[in-house]
């Protein structure tokens, strides 16, 4: 399979805010669980991705 270059998003808190505000969820409270899965055998998320979740 050929690799293909996927162009990663900006942070901006504000906008994700207005966008959620505008869907049917309406809050970010009401937004469903975020399932996380990591590729390997008992492996950690990564430092980057724990410090995300911890906000």
């Amino acid at each position: 399979m050929p690799y293909q270059y996927l162009e990663g998003l900006d942070y901006d808190a504000e906008r994700a805010e207005e966008l959620i505000a505008a869907s049917e969820y309406g809050d970010a409270s009401n937004l469903p669980p975020i399932t996380i899965t990591v590729s390997g055998y008992g492996n950690d998320i990564p430092g980057y991705l724990g410090a995300i979740i911890q906000e």
